[in-house]
């Protein structure tokens, strides 16, 4: 009864709409002759749109405009904005057999995320040079078969987005792609897929793929897989790669020529189904696969202004922008392309403690916007030879933990902190620069420097250039009380302060921090009522600290000192 009256009332109102020339929202498509121009609405203005207006088909049933005979002439596809209010479900054989079709605009106003079927949907656009898909939800998608196959004009494809955990069926989806030189399919969850037959035939122009990521325990099909891939020289795979289940494999490599296996097995005519489709594991049992390449990288992430060091075989999957480490003296190429100036943050990950760079020039240099790098750690740095310009012009780092880095072998550390105004101290007493032979301007312009700490492992004597080394480091204090000179700027002072006979700007790391009465590592107030306690309870101070005024004794003049020194930042 309930039903019954609002079925009545729902036709009222469609009829009082109808009478008022008021009509509902509707998804439809518009093919105009004149333009031949395809355009998505999403609006209630179909009756009054000039040329040939179409429904939007749903599940495997092809969309009216191909049965229509109208997509061969089609040659621009628009998504209007009214059809970001539309919510399809199927996007099959949407563009299919598009021939003449050069281009697709405001793709980001398809809303895909209740889209099961996306079989066909670009089949046959050949004339397409270009395809934006970044924006599409496939989190709902079960159909992919023949979505790209036969777009041999593109020559990128970003899939990085892509969600395919529910996709059971890939058959023929990247068939006759030929244009493309590069696919990362790695992101790509694959436990449901049944079908990859034809899946990169014809893939002409790919001379590697990862699918390192794909699980394939339910896959009965692989025939053709990689049929005609005449450029394809690696296929990385992993742990989840398996033909257990395959019953079809037919021609699978057929004319896969450049395939070579990870240990050197190469393409042979007599084997191209799945008998060699695994990794490859030498004479004694041959394969055409790899395992996945483990490599040191730097990856920038836009969203965060982060850069990650990595060493894994993880790189093709992360989001962002990935570099190839510097060697030599070599700039990076994350300075080279500009993305320093962005970047306020540095991480290392745990991976890359098995890293080993030889070089970490330039790495941090100019990053005017960095403010902090966690993990430094996981930095092996014992087979580094060059340091200079590492932290040169870092102005917001206010700390820097390099407790564990091994300079053994390090040749040239110039400008290595140039510029690093917003430091205060530096511990380099880990530093062993036995070997250096270059520190100009190593600390130049760091002109908040107070304090630099180093051990006995610090020497100058191979160091050839170190002019400008101390430039401008007008608050910089030795162990014993050496305050900056501009007439010692380069290396003769780069040592541990020795007093007046022998001033250094360096502080032993070992010794007791001058006025650190009560051993916090830190010089405040705090120290100087502990001195005071010191002086009132009596007897023999044996305190190094507490000699403020280093004339060997402790008395109520070192209270004064300190005092001075925490009003006027100097000994």
């Amino acid at each position: 009864m309930k039903k019954s009256i609002l079925f009545r009332l729902f036709a009222v109102v469609a009829a009082m709409m109808c009478a008022l020339g008021i009509h509902a929202q509707e998804a439809y498509a518009c093919y105009t002759s004149s333009n031949t121009t395809l355009t998505f609405y999403y609006d209630n203005q179909r009756s009054s749109r000039t040329g040939t207006t179409y429904d939007l088909n749903t599940g495997t049933n092809n969309p009216a405009w191909y049965s229509n005979g109208i997509s061969s002439s089609v040659t621009r596809v628009v998504f209007n904005s009214s059809f970001a209010g539309a919510r399809p479900t199927s996007t099959c054989s949407w563009f299919y057999n598009m021939t003449k079709l050069q281009s697709i605009t405001g793709m980001g106003y398809l809303n895909t995320e209740e889209v099961t079927n996306m079989n066909s949907m670009f089949y046959d656009c050949g004339v397409l040079t270009s395809l934006n898909v970044s924006n599409f939800n496939t989190a709902n998608v079960t159909q992919m078969g023949n979505m790209f196959a036969y777009c041999s004009g593109l020559t990128s494809l970003d899939l990085s987005n892509f969600n395919t955990a529910n996709v059971t069926f890939m058959a023929n989806m990247f068939g006759g792609c030929s244009g493309l030189a590069s696919l990362n399919v790695s992101n790509f969850s694959t436990a449901n897929v049944t079908r990859m037959d034809n899946m990169f035939s014809g893939c002409s122009g790919l001379t590697s793929l990862d699918l390192s990521s794909f699980s394939t325990a339910n896959v009965t099909k692989m025939g053709n897989m990689f049929y005609g891939c005449s450029g394809l020289k690696t296929i990385y795979a992993g742990d989840g790669w398996s033909t257990a289940a395959v019953t079809s494999s037919s021609n699978m490599f057929f004319l896969c020529t450049s395939l070579v296996g990870g240990k050197g097995t190469t393409y042979n005519a007599s084997h191209v189904n799945k008998t060699y489709a695994h990794i490859d594991g030498g004479p004694s049992n041959p394969g055409y696969f790899s395992e996945p390449v483990i490599e040191a990288y730097a990856c920038y992430t836009a969203d965060n202004t982060t850069l990650t060091f990595y060493y894994d075989n993880q790189r093709s999957r992360r989001p962002g922008t990935t570099y190839d480490l510097n060697t030599g003296a070599s700039d990076t190429d994350w300075d080279t392309d500009g993305t320093k100036s962005y970047v306020t943050k540095v991480v290392f990950d745990p991976s890359f403690a098995d890293a080993r760079p030889t070089t970490t020039c330039d790495w941090f240099y100019s990053m005017v916007r960095l403010k902090s790098i966690t993990g430094m750690n996981y930095l092996n740095t014992s087979e580094v030879t060059y340091m200079d310009y590492m932290f040169t012009d870092c102005h917001q780092l206010t700390s820097l933990d390099l407790s564990n880095f091994n300079t053994a072998n390090v040749t040239d550390m110039r400008s290595m902190f140039a510029g690093c105004s917003g430091l205060t101290s530096l511990d380099l007493s880990s530093f062993n620069t036995s070997k250096v032979t270059n520190m100009y301007c190593m600390f130049n312009c760091s002109s908040n420097l107070r304090t630099i700490y180093v051990s006995d492992a610090w020497n100058t004597d191979a160091v050839t250039s170190s002019a400008g080394m101390f430039l401008d480091c007008t608050n910089l204090v030795g162990g014993m009380g050496t305050t900056y000179s501009s007439s010692h700027t380069n290396a003769t002072y780069a040592h541990i302060d020795g007093g007046p006979s022998n001033p250094g700007y360096f502080t032993d790391k070992n010794a007791s921090l001058r006025g650190d009465v009560n051993g916090d590592n830190n010089v405040s107030i705090a120290d100087v009522t502990a001195l005071i306690d010191l002086l009132l309870g009596g007897g023999t101070i044996s305190n190094p600290a507490a000699d403020c005024n280093q004339d060997t004794n402790v008395t109520i003049a070192d209270v004064t000192a300190l005092i001075d020194y925490l009003l006027g930042g100097q000994w």
